[in-house]
């Protein structure tokens, strides 16, 4: 799937006109921290543990629209972690725990492509739109009832993904070096991130979502020798 739509982009870019002048290959790992903007009050608390994952992509580089060069890529990424929540109301407090395994398909396009130091070092910036390749998820709902309620406790298991939004968007930025090794071939080591503006959740009283590091090393082969 992730080699059909690289030939989608660069199919469509023939179309308009644009012009690639690098080929990127790289992959790596992440680091994953769910997060969310509400602070924990009396009413409210959550808790977020982080987890390692990996990533692979395929990009193009100094794609020219308009005299601007545009980088896209086409990432694969999986990614976990542990989401805690805890709502207290008069008469009952409900405790949940969720731990997420989750892989996406993400195509980032980044407007502000700077290329300094005589174009061995770039910074970019963008935004990524992914959509949801597959999950696993385990854990519990649990509500205690201070009335004369039985307890209700749910349990979170692979079939309650209806919990998981399906597609996803975030800003993205990345650092990377170009060390070149031969005409036209380059090892390049990157760091990027992914900061999520979208809940990773639904149903669930946090506004989850996602921050990611990401640290990795790519092949890089110009398209058009000089």
């Amino acid at each position: 799937m992730k080699v059909r739509l690289l030939v989608l982009i660069i199919m469509l870019g023939n179309v308009v006109g644009l012009t690639g002048q690098s080929l990127m290959l790289f992959g790596g790992l992440n680091n994953n921290r769910f997060f969310d903007y509400k602070k924990d009050n009396a009413n409210f608390s959550t808790f977020y543990s982080g987890l390692k994952g990996s990533n692979f992509g395929i990009g193009l580089d100094n794609v020219k629209i308009a005299n601007h060069s545009f980088l896209f890529t086409l990432r694969s990424s999986s990614y976990n972690g542990y989401v805690y929540t805890t709502a207290r109301k008069p008469e009952e407090i409900t405790t949940t725990g969720i731990e997420i395994n989750k892989s996406i398909l993400g195509l980032g396009i980044y407007p502000f492509n700077f290329k300094i130091k005589d174009n061995h070092l770039t910074f970019s910036l963008g935004v990524e739109t992914n959509f949801l390749l597959n999950a696993q998820m385990k854990g519990y709902k649990n509500t205690v009832f201070s009335a004369d309620k039985p307890d209700v406790n749910t349990r979170i298991d692979n079939s309650s993904r209806n919990m998981l939004n399906k597609f996803g968007m975030g800003l993205s930025g990345r650092l990377a070096y170009r060390i070149a090794i031969k005409k036209d071939w380059w090892i390049m080591p990157q760091y990027a991130f992914y900061c999520g503006l979208t809940n990773e959740l639904k149903n669930v009283g946090a506004n989850t979502k996602t921050y990611r590091h990401l640290i990795e090393i790519g092949l890089v082969r110009n398209l058009f020798s000089k």
